[in-house]
């Protein structure tokens, strides 16, 4: 009778707390995450927001807040932001020097030990990955991969009898007989100078030992005293020195380079594959076209010390904040977004390269994207955007100085001369640190 009562006591105070207590005091805690993308154009934003309702519908208890800006603004937008009260969990970051800013900041959650030794790592290409290492270190997890490609007019090339050049030489063989025909070699859009830098990547690459490359990209090396690097800014400029580029190049958007060459007001234009689907008209398969166009990695340079089977580009990715409440929330974010599944729904819906293996597939993409995957996969590395892998102060100057190398205001020599200026400040000011 004893045990009984108390037993029965039990019940009676189970139940006053349950009357007293809210409704909710034994439901899961409520996440909100806030998450930071560089895809505010569709067909991305309507894939981002599908992909967050569908994990909150898997995850009742969680909230995740987007916001978005395109590339320009995220720059500026996403240093403000993370000196907010309200700093976003999940954000973009660039790969190289962009990324490690963060890192030096202590504002990107090292990602190591969630991703290798899991199925996780089994999804990613460790050539692709290992973009966003910082020290040894993974930090952010790629979602698209781009790569730079030489489009061509098919018919342009046919009709002067051009074949697709392998070499440099070749190539400055090309736009000299399409110039000699009244035709524009190389559409070009320069007014955000990120265009330019495509190309001086490429040329840095091609002429510059990896070695050395690394070394002064780090700041552990020389201050870019390598001939490569001047030799890189002259190519440059005898492109546009020879009217191999449109006229007035800073005065037109990559965008308008684009439309140009679309409208055959140009043989050639320098496009990452994130492009391709632009090349047609609306409603249009782009597969309904590789008739009039195709494309080529970018010519190598006999005499490079660089390795010529690179291309140049890189993967875009996200971190997460070394600040958050919910890193565990946020991991299992990431893992859903690059998941099988929802990579290739990526690529079936915005027709853009998906790191993730197995996403890029006849079923899933059209023609030529699965001809550039197969490209990429024959080539042995990729090369980083300058402008992304280099600290943002030299990054800058090279930024300015390809404009000024359009406008004749500078010789490459003067643009070298304070690329170096700028490595020998960054070093010392780190070193002061």
């Amino acid at each position: 009778m004893k045990r009984r009562s108390r037993f029965a006591g039990g019940i009676v105070l189970a139940l006053a707390l349950f009357m007293v207590l809210p409704l909710g005091a034994f439901a899961q805690e409520k996440v909100t995450l806030r998450f930071f993308h560089k895809w505010p154009e569709e067909p991305y934003n309507t894939y981002f927001n599908d992909m967050v309702a569908k994990y909150e519908e898997l995850n009742p208890h969680i909230d995740i807040v987007v916001n978005s800006a395109a590339d320009q603004p995220y720059k500026t937008q996403i240093r403000v932001v993370m000196s907010s009260s309200t700093p976003p969990d999940i954000y973009f970051a660039w790969p190289g020097d962009y990324t490690a800013n963060f890192v030096r900041a202590g504002r990107a959650l090292d990602l190591t030990d969630y991703f290798y030794g899991t199925e996780w790592e089994e999804l990613f290409p460790e050539s692709i990955v290992s973009s966003y290492k910082v020290d040894g270190r993974l930090y952010a997890i790629p979602i698209r991969l781009s790569a730079k490609f030489m489009l061509y007019n098919k018919e342009m090339f046919d009709k002067y009898g051009l074949s697709v050049p392998e070499t440099w030489d070749e190539f400055l063989e090309v736009c000299e007989v399409l110039k000699s025909n009244g035709i524009t070699p190389i559409a070009f859009g320069n007014r955000f100078p990120w265009a330019a830098i495509h190309y001086l990547t490429t040329f840095n690459q091609k002429l510059v030992d990896p070695e050395t490359l690394a070394a002064d990209y780090l700041l552990s090396g020389g201050y870019f005293e390598h001939p490569g690097y001047l030799e890189a800014l002259k190519m440059f400029t005898l492109l546009n020195e020879k009217g191999y580029f449109n006229a007035f190049p800073n005065a037109y958007l990559h965008a308008d380079a684009r439309s140009m060459w679309w409208e055959e007001q140009a043989a050639m234009f320098y496009a990452e594959i994130v492009e391709f689907t632009h090349l047609s008209p609306a409603g249009e398969a782009p597969d309904a076209f590789k008739d009039k166009w195709g494309f080529f990695p970018f010519p190598a340079i006999e005499h490079g010390e660089g390795n010529q089977r690179f291309i140049t580009g890189a993967p875009d990715g996200f971190l997460i904040n070394a600040d958050t409440k919910y890193p565990e929330e946020c991991v299992d974010f990431l893992r859903f977004l690059t998941s099988v599944e929802n990579a290739q729904e990526w690529v079936r819906r915005i027709q853009v390269v998906s790191p993730v293996i197995g996403s890029v597939t006849e079923e899933t993409a059209f023609k030529g994207l699965v001809e550039a995957m197969e490209v990429i996969g024959e080539l042995e590395g990729m090369n980083n955007w300058l402008d992304t892998e280099l600290h943002a102060d030299i990054a800058r100057v090279y930024l300015d100085g390809s404009q000024a190398l359009l406008e004749g205001t500078k010789t490459p020599e003067q643009v070298l001369k304070e690329v170096q200026e700028a490595g020998r400040i960054v070093r010392e000011t780190l070193g002061s640190n």
